[in-house]
């Protein structure tokens, strides 16, 4: 290939197969290496996604996956979101700083995957350092996100400087790659070339699934839900319909994963003897598709937050709809993939009778049932096939 290019892929959060859901940042290496690139990415020892850990005593460990370097930088262990999580972030781009001169090969093209503002700076650094083009991958809008979900103050000392490395990755780079169908809106409100902006849809990828016992009903209708457990996947009104429809007996309801509000949803469900309702915690990714192929219905939300007019990222939801099974999807976002796939029903955002009552028109309805089943492994084959998400990545490395 006459413009083989080495690419080092910066993504705080990225881990192969094995460690975890897969990552974004993984396949679309993988993507890039069929494109006959040499692909670097370089990640944090920890991060609270991962099922596996990496452990090792200096402050970085290379180690070959899939074809792929992956460059790990030792970071600290932390719980929840606070000061332990930020400590983290600030460690991962402080030994990057240190390591990225004893890397063998250098990069032609530097590829920074958000949320992490900190690898801005890193990306930045060794695009001039190496005279490198600059990608920045913006799946998650921080600091917005933080600021809606989170209710930090925009004026917060660490907020403003996210936001300025946001700009900066803006500013500077010569592409911005992202799967947000509307980022380019918010590029052009933030005052920067919004032709930059070039939609890399999330890539799906086929997975296996290992049957395990798990104290399921044999008979009986259930939701499910997997993923992050936090504020902006609105578990809460989940375990609020499941609250709803307690004396529908027949109606059961699981949720896998863990995250922020794991505690505080566990501790409401038993405080609200909400016995229709199993928590799993975080399970490998193939015990986790297990559980969903045994569901009837599944859910997925966001609060009601100018945020998601933006658009969504989440592999999770191709997942889901891949299934062809009904799914309800509690959202604001125009244009949703549940409704372009015709794969089941968008409700208003937060709004656990509305919830409770969709889920019973689906447990009662079988022609309601029936009409959003066997649509989404054909809507995903044909507009998120690997061939289709190379075709794309194609004509960005063309443009570098």
């Amino acid at each position: 290939m006459d413009n083989k290019k080495n690419i080092w892929i910066i993504n705080h959060y990225a881990f192969p197969y094995g460690y975890g859901f897969h990552t974004r940042q993984h396949t679309i290496a993988l993507l890039l290496k069929k494109l006959g690139h040499n692909v670097t990415i370089f990640a944090s020892s920890f991060n609270h996604l991962k099922t596996k850990n990496v452990e090792f005593e200096n402050i970085f460990k290379e180690e070959t996956i899939d074809g792929l370097k992956y460059v790990w930088i030792k970071t600290p262990v932390y719980k929840g979101n606070g000061l332990g999580r930020i400590l983290n972030l600030f460690e991962f781009s402080k030994n990057l700083n240190k390591i990225y001169k004893k890397i063998d090969e250098s990069p032609e093209i530097v590829w920074v995957s958000s949320p992490q503002p900190f690898s801005i700076y890193n990306g930045l650094k060794l695009k001039q350092y190496f005279k490198a083009k600059f990608v920045f991958d913006e799946r998650d809008i921080w600091p917005l996100t933080l600021q809606v979900i989170n209710n930090i103050n925009k004026y917060h000392p660490l907020m403003l400087i996210f936001r300025y490395l946001q700009l900066q990755a803006y500013k500077q780079s010569d592409v911005i790659v992202t799967p947000l169908d509307n980022l380019k809106e918010f590029v052009e409100l933030s005052g920067h070339n919004k032709n930059k902006v070039k939609i890399i849809p999330q890539p799906f990828i086929e997975f296996s699934m290992e049957k395990f016992d798990i104290a399921l009903p044999e008979e009986g209708f259930i939701v499910g839900y997997v993923g992050s457990i936090g504020e902006s996947n609105s578990i809460f009104n989940l375990i609020k319909a499941a609250r709803l429809l307690i004396d529908q007996l027949d109606i059961y309801f699981v949720i896998v994963g863990d995250g922020p509000q794991f505690e505080e949803m566990k501790s409401y469900a038993k405080e609200h003897d909400i016995n229709n309702l199993t928590f799993t915690g975080k399970l490998p990714k193939e015990k986790a598709m297990y559980i969903l192929s045994k569901c009837h219905l599944l859910y997925k939300g966001n609060p009601d937050l100018e945020l998601y007019k933006y658009g969504i990222a989440s592999v999770k939801l191709m997942e889901y709809i891949w299934f062809n099974k009904p799914i309800i999807h509690a959202t604001n976002i125009n244009d949703d993939l549940v409704t372009l796939s015709n794969t089941g029903i968008k409700i208003k955002s937060d709004d656990e009778q509305k919830l409770s009552q969709t889920i019973l028109n689906f447990k009662f309805d079988s022609n309601m049932y029936n009409k959003y089943t066997n649509n989404g492994k054909e809507f995903i084959e044909n507009n998120y096939n690997e061939n289709q998400i190379i075709s794309k990545l194609k004509n960005i490395m063309d443009l570098l």
